[in-house]
Order: C-alpha cells, then sequence, then structure tokens
C-alpha cells in the first residue's frame, strides 16, 4: 500500500463475472477538530485572522445543528473528481453523497469547512473534501 493512501475494496460477486474494484485516496491535508468549541468561537477566530464572516455565514455557525468535536481529533481528508468514484458525467450532489457511502467513506462533518477557513480562506472553493 502507498504511503498516506486510505484503500477501499469492494469485492463484487464473482459469479456475476465484476471484479474486485480498489479505490486509493491519498489522503490530501490532515486536519485538526475540537480547538474551537462551537460556532462563536469560530467567528471569533475567522475575525481575529481579518476574514470577513457574512451574515449568512454566521447563521450557519451558530445554528443548533452545527457542532464541533468533543474532545481534540484529527480527520485525514482527501480529494477526489466524480470520475475517481466511478461515476460519469456530470452527476448529482446526491449521486457523490450515495457512491461515497457505498465505498465506505464519509461526507466532512460541518466542523471541517470552518476549520478549513482558518487554514486558508479559498480552501473551501478548490475541491470536494471526503473525510475517511
Amino acid at each position: 500500500m502507498e504511503p498516506g493512501a486510505n484503500w477501499i475494496v469492494v469485492r463484487h460477486s464473482s459469479k456475476t463475472g465484476e471484479k474486485v474494484i480498489r479505490y486509493s485516496f491519498p489522503t490530501a491535508l490532515k486536519l485538526s477538530l475540537g480547538l474551537h468549541k462551537g460556532g462563536q468561537a469560530y467567528i471569533e477566530a475567522l475575525e481575529s485572522k481579518g476574514c470577513e464572516v457574512k451574515d449568512s455565514a454566521k447563521r450557519l455557525l451558530l445554528h443548533p445543528q452545527f457542532s464541533c468535536a468533543k474532545i481534540g481529533t484529527s480527520v485525514d481528508l482527501v480529494a477526489c473528481r466524480p470520475t475517481d468514484l466511478g461515476l460519469n458525467g456530470a452527476p448529482y450532489y446526491s449521486a457523490v453523497c450515495d457512491r461515497i457511502k457505498e465505498i465506505r467513506h464519509a461526507l466532512c462533518p460541518l466542523e471541517v469547512g470552518a476549520a478549513l477557513m482558518l487554514i486558508s480562506p479559498t480552501a473551501l472553493y478548490t475541491s470536494l473534501l471526503i473525510v475517511m
């Protein structure tokens, strides 16, 4: 196995002639979560770094469903294209989410977006992120 790569193996029935598919996504970034204890703490941290936090972003960060990791933890983030997931064309978001779950990966928790903004304000606009 390649260093820094996370492998997912999907096995299909040999009776139908389908073959084993291997998914390898190298870790693009290891991100620490749980360093801030809520949306207000993220707003303050972003503003202290000179980021303008618009009202719409504040509403998201202060929403009751926005949560942070209770203890410090880290996640491995990967970047991939729909074609890397075996999807063709321009698939719907729901198809991408279904495929990610099918190969036993997970979508990013909400805190990842805010934590990424603290590292790089442009990071959210450059890739689709999946948490391993």
